[in-house]
């Protein structure tokens, strides 16, 4: 089937059907903004599915937005990191549209789990920060500092098994640090804050100067509002927002989830200290404070030695059976029924849960139903005993 090619003359939905470069054939609009267009493609020969980004041609001729488009493009290309989302081609058409094809994730951003689930348990946040925060070694290792970290530009989707991968996206705003004697290339205005106001460090707040450090501040705002299902400043204007992060210290996480742990809460504090030089210095340092956060966790779980149900096996384990299977999984566990079921467990293969003795209450439970049981037999021999006596007398 011939399509046409893609021109800047329709709106957006009638590029549906459409042909780009020869081989990419647009299926659906993925989503519209003041900047442009996102479109999901098929490559015809390949069957390979992209996203493509197209300016519109209003924005095309606004030399700083083609700059910021060329710049995401740039810093992607750099980066070839599993949790970081792949750029395939950036140009023009013939028509002068500006385009970026990059990977198409099938999945949901941070942003809207967290309206689904309002916050989410501290180890499989922990999980997904960990995630976020090893694509930042590579980037900030390469001179690219994000800037604009927020949920929304998490995206999650499933990747052998795993439902919570993480993909980092828009690097639109990006500041890239070329190689020792390529001139910089400023795209921020001095003076001029960019951002999510809920999301930005102090220095980026004051417009002052940034590096890594900024994007860890932020990756901190985010764990806060991940495990207590609130930001930690809001307010009714921007500014307002601002000024509480330059200024106010963060409010204490545990008044809206008093069951955080506190090795939880000294994360969050050191990750969102005001003072670049008191937070964690390098997205390896703060990758390596979760990881021994995790350790901790999962030893206390371990400790208590809960009765878990695996809703997939339909087998009751013991939590210590797991030790060895969960270093690189999360367990997402639900209560009910006086038992607390696994419905979800990411990553990897791993034998069979098998079922194992139970203690505790339950051990308590079974020596009950054990000790009736045995004491209506005792009376049902004694019953059977003294009939026939009362027949032999």
């Amino acid at each position: 089937m011939e399509h046409p090619p893609l021109t800047q003359t329709r709106s957006a939905q009638s590029f549906v059907g459409q042909r780009m470069f020869g081989d990419y054939v647009i299926q659906k609009v993925l989503g519209q903004g003041g900047m442009g267009s996102v479109y999901l493609a098929r490559h015809t020969s390949i069957d390979q599915s992209v996203a493509i980004k197209v300016l519109h041609p209003s924005s095309a001729e606004d030399i700083e937005l083609v700059k910021r488009f060329n710049r995401e493009a740039k810093a992607i290309a750099r980066l070839s990191h599993p949790n970081i989302i792949r750029v395939f081609l950036f140009g023009h058409t013939e028509d002068d549209l500006v385009y970026l094809v990059i990977e198409y994730v099938e999945g949901l951003s941070l942003r809207q789990l967290l309206e689904r689930e309002k916050s989410i348990p501290e180890l499989r946040a922990i999980y997904i920060v960990k995630q976020v925060l090893a694509a930042l070694c590579e980037a900030h290792h390469l001179g690219i500092i994000h800037r604009d970290l927020k949920p929304d530009n998490i995206l999650l989707t499933e990747y052998r098994g795993n439902t919570d991968f993480v993909k980092v996206v828009d690097f639109g705003i990006a500041k890239v640090q070329e190689p020792e004697g390529v001139a910089q290339e400023k795209l921020t205005q001095a003076g001029v804050v960019y951002g999510t106001p809920e999301y930005l460090s102090p220095e980026q707040a004051q417009a002052k100067e940034v590096d890594g450090r900024a994007d860890l501040y932020s990756v901190g705002v985010i764990l806060w509002e991940m495990v207590t299902g609130v930001v930690p400043f809001d307010g009714p204007t921007a500014m307002s927002i601002l000024i509480q992060h330059v200024y106010d210290p963060p409010p204490d996480p545990a008044r809206f989830n008093p069951s955080l742990s506190e090795g939880m809460i000294a994360v969050l504090s050191r990750a969102m200290e005001k003072e670049p030089d008191k937070r964690y210095q390098t997205a390896d340092e703060f990758l390596a404070a979760l990881v021994d956060l995790e350790r901790r966790l999962r030893q206390e779980q371990l400790e208590k030695g809960e009765l878990l149900y695996d809703s997939s096996t339909k087998t009751e384990v013991w939590l210590p059976s797991l030790v060895g299977r969960t270093s690189n999984r999360y367990l997402q566990i639900e209560q009910g029924n006086n038992r607390k079921t696994i419905i979800e467990s990411g990553g990897g293969s791993a034998p069979p849960l098998r079922k194992t003795r139970r203690t505790g209450k339950a051990i308590v439970r079974q020596a009950i139903v054990s000790a009736i049981v045995v004491g209506l037999l005792l009376l049902v021999a004694i019953v059977i005993a003294l009939a026939y006596l009362i027949t032999q007398g």
